[in-house]
């Protein structure tokens, strides 16, 4: 089974919350879906893909929302989450 998820990675907990919030900012919409991303640094992400796994996932789609156009997130998303499905 996949499962659909959003996520806001960064370097820090506290930078993928601002990255977060100024997307919320300049696209108020985004509002609605902020308590369901799973937001964090890579230990945190990861962390959360884990259990995802655990429950039997065998596989998932991520949307970036908040800051997947900003250069690096995806690579780090990717670097982070590539050694669980490996």
């Amino acid at each position: 089974m996949t499962y659909q998820t959003s996520a806001v990675i960064a370097p820090t907990r506290e930078q993928a919350q601002c990255e977060l919030e100024a997307a919320v900012a300049a696209i108020p919409e985004l509002g609605a879906r902020a308590g369901s991303v799973i937001l964090g640094s890579p230990d945190e992400v990861r962390a959360v893909y884990e259990r995802i796994l655990a429950a039997g996932v065998d596989g998932f789609t991520i949307n970036l929302p908040a800051n997947g156009h900003i250069p690096g997130r995806v690579t780090l998303l990717g670097e982070t989450l590539a050694p669980l499905i490996g």
